[in-house]
């Protein structure tokens, strides 16, 4: 177990409470709104509101209370309804997708056990308002943690309530003192305050007129609501008419926002009594709904051995199901190439010890041309000199479809051992993107899940599964099983992608543009780029010279010095020291981002220096002293990876490294460029191409607004065009 799921139960920080009580349903609610309704597990689950309260539950326990609860709504009526028909008629009825991850937080409590409340007829506040009176008879100092206001009424010398403020890890402590400083009244005046004033949200009327600041002014004159309909003849005008006209509005009112403290429920001290996580309870449940950072987080040990049994029992369920088969003898993969051939497509995988296409190591090869059957060639078998060209026949055969997921990959890792792959191609990943491009989530295991309810193993349970971190020592079956999977996952999703993207339309953006590419980039990614690494050496000096100018001159004017990439000591020098002006703050404290420095810029010499201080350095740390170290020993270049579902636009994208965003606009960015070279000197050039306002062409064909087309057609330019359109001038005269 890792040193972050240890619990020691050791002393409590200070002012933390005895016991907390947390409403369930509030802080459900605040967690389903404040992350988005995208979250689901592979099996469809929804967790935005499951995860949320486990983050902000998480966040409890650090405080080690020796008892905790949670209260829940039940979804009845309950008795201020029956009093009052339109109490919280108001609310929209909570989505589908919100109620139903209800009974999965209930799981995730009594997976710590940790005791949660409900009672026929009352609310989850009235729970509260009952364990908070049995808790100060108990002499117990107590915490309330809850998203909305009610619970104020509860707030006294040994009761503070922890307010969720925004999203789920934002709070605020009330205590007396601050409630009186926020609201003005004293917290057991917020009754009589919504008696007064009403409460919007509950769809508590108060009295017609009388607004917050009116609410306090009475408080603070007559005390409570029974006194200030006693003196109401002696409030002149509006007002005191407005309190005599509705006195049994404000009585109910007040009733309606009154806790019940009594309700009617067995309390045993003991079953809130809280001795820390039960890790091998609560892991599971991490798992089951995918909280991978959580697992990371609090999982050590524990996580390894959870993922290895997961790993096992997957293996051991495909190999019951399915027909994957290990394939060694000669005469065998003979008579399955003539099959394949005969298919005209098949699907394959190719298994390796590395993500890097120039060091990844060739560890088998798994292929499938029928549902829920598949074959695997390891390594030592594929290399064999009567396979090999039986393979290198196969794949090089551009009358075969070959179908993969994340084709790019393995296409280089085979054209890096010797075996051509030619089209045509179907990308399994690459149709699931077309089909929905902002999705986000387009990996084997979630869209085998997806469209098949195949629980697949991953990489890192295949290797836990064998208690090795070398793919190379795991056991055969075990691999075989994985890669056999993966191909016949990959064959099945093609049948049901290649149906989806006919029904859309979107064949001749797959088939012509999208799968071919893939071949280009496989092409481009290994000729790599080069780079002339003594100019940038030359650039690091330069920049490091111009950093110490900068530094000396930084320290100058604020008179010490100080950590400047401290955005903490920034602003105490900014903000304290110097008095510039606060243009954003933080939960933290004012914010010194580059948009404040920018605001600043004008006006301040410091922030002058500091904005390019900044930008040097992010320069210096991202480019320049990074680039020469990308660069590969065998080829002399940099090999980028090109993404094509990485932009929800379309447009390709650069990583390992970004060489698509390197400034144009600066001098020193335009420097940077420049050291990137042709190969072989004069034999090579490097080209630039780019469209010409592409998404504007696009718009002027789907809209068939003649202006614009014509305004192409002549070879105008489309802003200068549209700008004299707008302003009704001469495209001459536009500036």
């Amino acid at each position: 177990m890792s040193k972050n799921s240890q619990d020691t139960r050791s002393a409590k920080r200070p002012n933390t409470p005895d016991l907390y009580l947390i409403d369930g349903n509030s802080l459900v609610y605040r967690a389903f709104y404040a992350l988005p309704d995208t979250m689901k597990t592979l099996s469809g689950i929804t967790t935005n509101a499951i995860y949320g309260f486990t983050n902000m539950l998480l966040k409890v326990l650090d405080d080690k209370p020796s008892y905790i609860a949670v209260a829940f709504d039940l979804p009845v009526p309950t008795f201020r309804h029956k009093e009052y028909s339109a109490y919280k008629a108001t609310r929209q009825k909570a989505p589908e997708s919100l109620r139903g991850q209800i009974s999965h937080v209930k799981e995730i409590l009594s997976a710590f056990s940790i005791k949660y409340f409900e009672a026929q007829g009352y609310e989850a506040d009235d729970i509260i308002a009952t364990l908070t009176r049995f808790a100060r008879e108990k002499g117990l100092k107590v915490r309330i943690f809850t998203g909305d206001k009610d619970s104020l009424q509860l707030v006294s010398e040994n009761v503070d309530v922890l307010s969720a403020v925004k999203g789920i890890s934002e709070t605020f402590l009330y205590t007396p003192e601050t409630v009186l400083s926020r609201l003005g009244i004293s917290p057991r005046s917020v009754v009589d305050y919504k008696a007064l004033a009403g409460d919007s949200s509950d769809n508590i009327s108060g009295i017609p007129g009388i607004g917050e600041k009116t609410a306090v002014s009475l408080i603070n004159q007559f005390g409570d609501l029974d006194n200030i309909i006693s003196n109401a003849d002696k409030i002149e005008g509006k007002v005191g008419e407005k309190i005599r006209n509705n006195i049994d509005i404000a009585r109910l009112s007040k009733r309606l926002a009154t806790l019940v403290s009594d309700v009617p429920m067995d309390i045993d001290l003991e079953e809130m009594k809280f001795s820390g996580p039960e890790w091998q309870k609560v892991l599971p449940l991490f798992e089951k709904y995918e909280f991978k950072s959580l697992l990371k987080k609090y999982g050590g040990q524990q996580t390894f051995e959870l993922f290895a049994q997961a790993g096992r029992e997957k293996l051991h369920d495909i190999n019951t199901k399915t027909d994957y088969r290990l394939m060694r003898d000669l005469s065998a993969i003979k008579e399955l190439s003539g099959e394949l051939k005969r298919a005209k497509g098949f699907s394959f995988d190719t298994e390796t010890t590395s993500l890097d296409t120039f060091s990844a190591k060739l560890v088998g090869l798994s292929v499938s041309f029928r549902a829920n059957e598949a074959y695997y060639i390891p390594a030592d078998v594929l290399f064999l000199p009567g396979v090999m060209p039986e393979i290198i026949s196969l794949f090089g055969d551009g009358t075969i479809k070959k179908i993969g997921h994340n084709l790019k990959y393995d296409i280089q890792v085979l054209e890096n051992n010797g075996i051509e792959v030619k089209g045509p191609f179907f990308d399994t990943m690459l149709a699931s993107y077309l089909l929905d491009p902002t999705a986000g989530k387009h990996g084997l295991k979630y869209l085998g899940a997806k469209h098949l309810g195949r629980a697949m193993t991953s990489y890192e349970e295949l290797l836990l599964a064998d208690e090795t971190k070398d793919i190379e020592k795991t056991d055969i079956e075990d691999l075989k099983n994985y890669a056999c999977a993966d191909a016949d996952v990959t064959f099945q999703l093609a049948d049901i992608l290649r149906k989806e993207i006919d029904k859309k339309e979107l064949g001749f953006v797959l088939d012509d543009i999208e799968d071919p590419l893939v071949k280009v980039l496989v092409e481009m990614e290994r000729n790599g780029v080069s780079v002339d690494c003594g100019q940038l050496s030359v650039l690091s000096k330069e920049i490091l010279s111009r950093l110490a100018e900068l530094e000396k001159d930084i320290y100058i004017i604020c008179g010490e010095q100080f950590n400047i990439n401290s955005p903490k000591q920034l602003a105490v020098i900014l903000f304290d020291k110097l008095k510039l002006p606060t243009i954003k703050k933080t939960k933290t404290g004012a914010s010194t981002d580059a948009s404040v420095l920018e605001a600043l810029a004008p006006k301040f010499e410091i922030a002058q220096k500091l904005l390019e201080y900044r930008q040097l350095t992010k320069l210096q740390t991202t480019y320049v002293d990074v680039l020469p170290s990308l660069v590969n020993s065998k080829t002399g270049r940099i090999h980028t990876s090109f993404n094509q579902i990485a932009t929800a636009t379309g447009r390709l994208s650069s990583s390992n490294p970004n060489i698509q965003n390197i400034p144009i606009r600066t001098d020193l960015g335009a420097r940077i460029r420049d050291t990137f070279v042709p190969a072989d000197g004069k034999n090579f050039v490097i080209l630039s191409a780019d469209y010409s306002q592409i998404e504007l062409r696009i718009l002027a064909h789907l809209s068939d607004d003649p202006e614009m087309i014509n305004d192409f057609l002549t070879g105008k330019d489309i802003h200068s065009a549209t700008a004299a359109d707008i302003f009704g001038v001469k495209l001459e005269e536009v500036t």
